[in-house]
């Protein structure tokens, strides 16, 4: 019986029927309180910067017209120059000339965050 309800928690379904509501609140039997996990998700998608590359003169890693995240470093910012995840998928410093920052709409800074 443990195996039939741990599968109606995980999937939501029993017998091919979506419920469409949770049987159990997941904070009270996983210790995860799932507010506050939404609200640092939602604190960290508001605080993702992206920087159109416009630029790559000498820079392998990095494509014209392409967004790009960028991480926060108060120093390289200081020198003129942004960390940024490249097509690496690694996070390196380059010249900030080389970018337009932008505010992107939600949805678009989350497809971007999927893609990556």
């Amino acid at each position: 019986m443990l195996g039939r309800d741990l599968e109606i928690r995980l999937t939501g379904k029993l017998n091919g029927s979506v419920f469409r509501k949770p049987l159990l609140d997941n904070s009270i039997h996983t210790g995860y309180n799932w507010q506050d996990m939404l609200a640092k998700m939602e604190k960290k998608l508001l605080e993702t910067q992206f920087v159109l590359c416009i630029e790559n003169e000498g820079c392998e890693d990095l494509e014209k017209r392409k967004f790009y995240q960028i991480l926060p470093d108060e120093k390289a910012a200081q020198e003129g120059y942004l960390r940024v995840i490249d097509e690496s998928q690694e996070d390196y410093l380059y010249p900030e000339s080389y970018f337009i920052f932008f505010e992107l709409p939600r949805e678009a800074q989350e497809a971007l965050i999927a893609i990556g």
